[in-house]
């Protein structure tokens, strides 16, 4: 029977006029959430890969086109703008308001596209701080942080993993941590946020991020990770980042975890067998 709702449901995206992509898109979370439900059903397992396939590949193709949808309305939003420079303070006011729901429109819609093709995983070795130091930038930029990132690393480590993956690794890392932040009275600065790359006595790469914002709630445990899990109110995530950061350590055979205390804050940690032989320097 899922299987015939998401046949029924690509037929119908496949069809469907633009002006219908935001209701298409909402069907698409809903078909993901109940992919999951049956994931977690050991009665039917060998009917969920080719459902979840199926939904991953509408995700990526939905996301795509919202994309499009909504930088069209962004760029009507704009010339308007500049049309009418002299409009009263309450309707410019209406203009930055639309283009605030765009932008949220947008990281939402990437969300899903992201949860689409985080499955895919093409291995390259490369040299580890090279990368770093490009996706730190990037990573800054994207998420409009106000400081420089500050991040700890090896020289001279040389590792095999999907260079795409381990930027929205960090990139999804981040920005669950500036959420925390954004939820305390303090300003954030580069000092509440730490990020550490490292090697392990197993020759492995452990990844930290390590923030001084709200902490976890003790009760909520390893849900943090679930697809479609957030404490966030309406309108502010969909629930996908972290859900994304655990699919992308097990796509390099690792593992993700997090420590968070009042006190302390929250400090996710990721551990993956990824080290070159013979690179880097021994522990």
């Amino acid at each position: 029977m899922q299987d015939h709702h998401i046949s029924e449901f690509i037929a119908k995206a496949s069809n469907a006029p633009a002006e219908q992509s935001a209701a298409l898109l909402q069907e698409a979370l809903t078909l993901l959430a109940e992919c999951e439900q049956l994931q977690s059903r050991p009665e039917r397992p060998s009917q969920i890969p080719p459902s979840k396939k199926a939904v991953e590949k509408v995700c990526r193709g939905i996301g795509h086109d919202f994309n499009g949808i909504l930088a069209n309305i962004r760029g009507m939003v704009e010339i308007t703008q500049m049309m009418t420079t002299d409009a009263p303070e309450q309707v410019k006011s209406v203009f930055e308001k639309i283009l605030g729901m765009v932008e949220r429109g947008h990281h939402a819609s990437e969300m899903i596209r992201c949860y689409g093709k985080v499955h895919d995983c093409q291995k390259t070795q490369f040299e580890l701080s090279g990368l770093l130091k490009r996706a730190l930038n990037d990573v800054r930029i994207q998420l409009q942080i106000p400081f420089h990132l500050i991040c700890e690393r090896p020289d001279n480590l040389q590792v095999t993993m999907d260079a795409t993956q381990l930027e929205l690794l960090l990139l999804q890392l981040v920005n669950n941590a500036l959420e925390a932040m954004k939820d305390t009275s303090v300003p954030m600065s580069a000092s509440d946020l730490a990020i550490e790359f490292s090697q392990t006595d197993n020759q492995e790469l452990k990844i930290t991020v390590q923030n001084k914002g709200k902490a976890i709630a003790g009760d909520i445990g390893d849900k943090v990770f679930e697809p479609f899990y957030t404490t966030k109110k309406a309108g502010k995530g969909i629930g996908l980042g972290l859900s994304i950061a655990k699919q992308i350590v097990m796509n390099h055979d690792g593992a993700i975890s997090y420590n968070s205390s009042v006190a302390e804050g929250t400090c996710f940690t990721c551990v993956m067998p990824v080290i070159t032989p013979g690179s880097g320097v021994s522990q």
